[in-house]
């Protein structure tokens, strides 16, 4: 590896190990948004596949995690992923947390309205 590749790398590691209580006095308001959308979501989705089962969903890797451990525990572990893809995001780069949190809570509403329509 080169060294600004380990430099990288160097910082990565030191931004995901120190000082989180920045990062929670920074997403504070967002967090509870995105976990209240991201349950809505993840009841409908678990009552769409339980219903229709996971072929139908549009979602590719739910789709494929929940093909694998079934309708219930398919949702609830793309869920948790989704939400630790969040956390490593805004720890790593602070500046896209709110912007992501919006993103997230809209499309997380949006799914789970979509779910209940079907």
């Amino acid at each position: 590896m080169t060294a600004s590749v380990q430099d990288r790398l160097k910082e990565y590691r030191i931004a995901l190990t120190h000082d989180w209580s920045d990062w929670l006095r920074r997403v504070r308001w967002c967090l509870p948004l995105i976990l209240v959308a991201c349950v809505f979501d993840g009841f409908t989705t678990v009552r769409f596949m339980t219903e229709y089962g996971p072929a139908l969903e549009t979602h590719f890797a739910i789709r494929l995690v929940s093909m694998w451990f079934g309708p219930l525990a398919g949702p609830v572990i793309g869920k948790l992923c989704q939400i630790a893809a969040f956390v490593l995001f805004s720890k790593l780069w602070p500046a896209t947390a709110w912007p992501l949190a919006a993103i997230i809570v809209i499309g997380y509403t949006l799914a789970g309205w979509h779910n209940l329509a079907m």
